[in-house]
């Protein structure tokens, strides 16, 4: 039979000079493998008589045909079948180390855009299909040298023109469900944006009174209704960090008389019955002042990518379009923790990244200009911060593009899947195709086929031999894909560039805002980074201390209460204190509006300008031939 089989170990390798020789007899042989799996071996040998797995025994066989090897695999400990004094054995073609080989393919596999660890549940675990979510690929494991590698499943790494050589009335073909014609992708992204600082505006305030200094003739009354360190602003996302009023001695200013200590004088009731009236003058209150607000800003965000590729094939069937809707939700976007920053706000528990290490806050305090490690515990080694925590949008941001990007390719691999629509089975001679893999494509020539050839990627194979009538043969099934002509839809082929406003540079000027896009599957996508949302504070690391103070109002400041106790006096008055504490100094400050919202939604739309074609490995337009001779 020209077939020998020899025993080996597990780590011994294959030379011609020492294994090709019959260490058991083969009456019959099916060597067999399907796309992504792994190759199998059946013979059919003498009974051992002893088992299989003793200690005495090599548990690996190698099958050799011509001195050349075709089948390396580990036995399966029992017979799969007994006939009399025959047994047919199963060996496996799965190397001893197969899973550190497919664990060590996955690192390799893991680039963008074909790999994000967004769209993983658990990146650490060990699922090595997750690696090909994105690519139109399998796994293939040699059967002679048991090592691993990814196979397209278009085009296999090696091609053997077939032409006519093989049976020709063995050839079938088989016309498969419809290809996909699009594939919908809803993608979404929620995260908790966070903004956290301080704002001073101690300079807004005394900028509200004359020479920077606060002023009132009712002092007891502002005093008593300063905010107080610590104290929250209602239920505004504000508190107090810091604050003070100090009531100072002002400057003298000579003529000029600036800071004056007394009100002008003011007619007054006498003392006594009987006495005429008095003038007196009150006491006007000068003082320092400083209010610094921490604030925290927290508003949960959902954004909502969508887009629709569609699929160029060749027109098989008229069946209704077949439409596929992938839904997926990314992982955690952003990070537990923030990069510290000096002259701060911290409250207890609060976690931040510094110099690499993960800090929680022990206690209430504000930072300095170093790191004080005094108020926090460390937790450990971390990774910096995510300005994506910060962020309004995700989408529109680098990151997002890069989802996007991988997305595209996932639901390509779902086109590219359903476009092998044609399936070709045929059997050829052994010595043709005795080195078949399903890391081969195959090219087949007859002129009963449209076009009068096809090229079809092997999706199964089976090596066949006979001992009772000594036949030899191989069977052969490739998968066909009916690709055409890629699609380019309205707007592709517009200009990348924006006429700005004439006023703003030279007329005419172009700006390019790279609005176009194509992937590394060659298909065309338009700008969507205008599509940000408008929602909410969009950018709470950029707030500046002038951003947070709307508009502030003095309340009965001291030339209006001098005004009143002027209309007001002796003889319409007999209290001038009282009549003045009708008109006490009040400050009203209107703050930026950081109130939010159970969840802001936003949508975005990806344009996709072209459409995605396969492989066009058989031609359908083009009319079979008559068969010559």
């Amino acid at each position: 039979m020209n077939f020998s089989f020899a025993w080996i170990d597990t780590h011994e390798s294959f030379d011609p000079q020492l294994h090709c020789k019959e260490e058991e007899k083969i009456f019959s042989l099916q060597i067999r493998q399907r796309e992504g799996g792994l190759a199998a071996a059946q013979i059919t040998v003498a009974n051992p008589k002893v088992g299989l797995l003793g200690q005495a025994r090599k548990r690996y066989g190698l099958i050799t045909y011509q001195k050349q090897l075709i089948f390396r695999g580990r036995v399966v400990g029992m017979p799969v079948h007994i006939e009399g004094e025959a047994v047919r054995l199963l060996l496996i073609a799965q190397p001893e180390d197969y899973h550190r080989q497919l664990q060590q393919l996955m690192q390799t596999l893991k680039t963008p855009p074909y790999w994000d660890e967004l769209f993983v549940h658990d990146a650490t675990k060990y699922r090595p299909l997750e690696a090909l979510e994105a690519r139109s690929a399998l796994y293939y494991c040699s059967r002679t040298s048991g090592k691993v590698s990814i196979s397209d499943i278009f085009t296999g790494n090696q091609h053997i023109d077939l032409g006519g050589n093989f049976f020709r009335n063995s050839l079938q073909v088989r016309v498969n469900e419809a290809p996909l014609s699009s594939v919908t992708v809803e993608l979404s992204a929620q995260w908790s944006q966070q903004g956290y600082g301080t704002c001073d505006i101690t300079p807004q305030l005394l900028a509200q009174f004359p020479y920077g200094l606060l002023s009132t003739y009712t002092g007891k009354d502002l005093e008593a209704k300063w905010w107080k360190q610590g104290e929250k602003i209602g239920r505004t996302g504000y508190w107090v960090e810091s604050s003070y009023l100090k009531e100072v001695s002002p400057p003298y200013t000579g003529i000029l008389n600036l800071y004056p200590k007394l009100s002008p004088k003011l007619w007054a009731p006498a003392k006594k019955v009987g006495e005429p009236p008095q003038q007196i003058r009150l006491k006007r209150h000068w003082y320092q002042a400083e209010l610094r607000l921490g604030w925290h800003y927290q508003q949960t965000r959902c954004e909502v990518a969508r887009f629709t590729l569609n699929h160029s094939t060749q027109p098989l069937m008229p069946a209704s379009p077949r439409t596929r809707h992938l839904r997926f939700r990314l992982q955690k976007i952003v990070g537990l923790s923030h990069a510290w920053r000096a002259q701060h706000g911290y409250t207890r528990g609060f976690r931040v990244v510094h110099e690499d290490k993960i800090y929680r806050c022990l206690r209430r305090h504000r930072s300095g200009e170093v790191f004080e490690n005094k108020y926090w515990r460390c937790l450990g080694q971390g990774s910096h911060s995510d300005p994506q925590s910060s962020r309004a949008n995700f989408f529109t941001t680098d990151r997002g593009r890069q989802a996007i990007l991988h997305s595209l390719e996932r639901a390509k691999a779902h086109l590219a899947a359903s476009a092998r629509a044609i399936t070709i089975k045929l059997h050829a001679p052994f010595d043709t195709l005795c080195n078949i893999t399903t890391d081969h494509s195959v090219t087949v020539a007859d002129e009963r086929l449209p076009g009068g050839r096809a090229t079809g990627k092997v999706m199964g194979y089976r090596l066949c031999v006979e001992g009772k009538s000594g036949k030899r043969w191989v069977e052969v099934e490739l998968g066909v894909s009916i690709g055409a002509k890629q699609i380019l839809f309205e707007g592709a082929s517009k200009p990348t560039s924006l006429y700005v406003e004439s006023n703003y540079v030279q007329p005419d000027f172009q700006v390019d805002l790279g609005q176009k896009t194509t992937t590394q599957s060659g298909v065309e996508l338009g700008y969507w980074r205008h599509q940000g949302t408008s929602k909410g504070v969009l950018y709470p690391s950029a707030l500046k201390d002038r951003d947070f103070l709307q508009d502030i109002e003095v309340q009965h400041d001291p030339d209006t209460q001098l005004q009143h106790m002027l209309q007001n006096q002796y003889p319409r008055s007999f209290n001038l204190k009282h009549t003045l504490l009708q008109k006490p100094t009040n400050l009203c400050l209107q703050l930026k509006d950081l109130s939010t919202q159970p969840r802001l939604t936003h949508e975005v739309v990806i344009p996709v300008l072209s459409s995605w074609s396969p492989m066009r490995q058989i031609d359908l337009e083009t009319g079979m031939t008559a068969r010559r001779g």
